[in-house]
């Protein structure tokens, strides 16, 4: 494993699969209906959106999940071959918009 720096300070970990170090991942998903919004920032930084209300929320990533946690919620969205991402409920499938 090889030493990497990543926002200023030391991490030691395969870049690739570090949140922080610019994931693929990084970048605003909406659902067909556009209710649902998810925005994946770099740093492990995460903004949901439902219905025009957002909230702050953390994300990791482990191979094909993604582990969101908004406040005291934890969500397991799968990551689908394609980039899109699968959230339960009503939001499904969603797509990367930018």
């Amino acid at each position: 494993m090889e030493c990497l720096e990543c926002n200023g300070s030391w991490h030691c970990s395969c870049c690739g699969l570090a949140t922080g170090c610019g994931s693929k991942l990084t970048g605003t998903y909406t659902n067909p209906s556009g209710i649902a919004m998810l925005e994946l920032k770099s740093g492990g930084k995460a903004v949901m959106g439902l219905g025009g209300e957002t909230r702050d929320c953390t994300y990791t990533e482990d191979g094909k999940q993604l582990h969101l946690t908004c406040g005291r919620d934890k969500i397991g969205i799968r990551i689908n071959d394609d980039g899109s991402l699968f959230m339960p409920g009503f939001a499904g499938i969603m797509r990367k918009t930018k």
